[in-house]
């Protein structure tokens, strides 16, 4: 909150910004390593409708959309609030 340390983290955010919007490129990137080993792991271990982790079953897939979806507005969020100092 102090508006002393504004200036220096809107330099710090924006030095790195482009590095923090590449984690949803490596984070696929990463599961392209394991997708093959996450359908048969789907397939060998099917998942049964109960509450797991706060949601219902999901695949691996899915399970990928959703981080990705998270770590997006969580980006866009930082963004425009610091790009706003």
């Amino acid at each position: 909150n102090d508006p002393n340390n504004r200036p220096v983290i809107k330099e710090r955010w924006m030095a790195h910004r482009d590095k923090y919007r590449s984690i949803l490129e490596e984070i696929d990137r990463q599961y392209e390593l394991v997708r093959e080993s996450a359908l048969y792991n789907d397939t060998i271990w099917p998942l049964v409708e109960y509450d797991f982790n706060r949601e219902y079953s999901m695949t691996c897939d899915e399970a990928l959309e959703r981080i990705k979806s998270y770590y997006q507005l969580k980006f866009d969020y930082m963004d425009s609030f610091i790009s706003a100092f």
